[in-house]
């Protein structure tokens, strides 16, 4: 069974904020980046009760390649991202 993934706006922002500071660091790193969020989208999509609750109802999808990580929650058929989150970030603030 497929779920239709939604991304919040926060979590968009956190895509293109995570984009620029790659491609500063290495031209073509943030693209790489955006593909590996795309990736895990697609595949919590098809699997999102494989990473385990975190927090409460929250769950966090790991990146591979990069140090990021989803924040989402499962309702029914529907899974919504909050955030995509930089894991040496303020913890506290993976869900503002």
């Amino acid at each position: 069974m497929a779920y239709k993934l939604e991304l919040k706006q926060e979590a968009r922002k956190d895509i293109i904020t995570g984009f620029f500071w790659y491609e500063e660091k290495q031209k073509g790193l943030g693209s790489r980046f955006v593909d590996e969020v795309e990736q895990t989208v697609d595949y919590l999509e098809e699997n999102p009760y494989h990473f385990q609750k975190r927090r409460k109802t929250y769950r966090e999808a790991v990146l591979k390649r990069f140090s990021y990580v989803i924040v989402y929650e499962i309702f029914g058929n529907e899974v919504i991202g909050y955030s995509v989150f930089p894991c040496k970030a303020n913890p506290e603030k993976k869900l503002k």
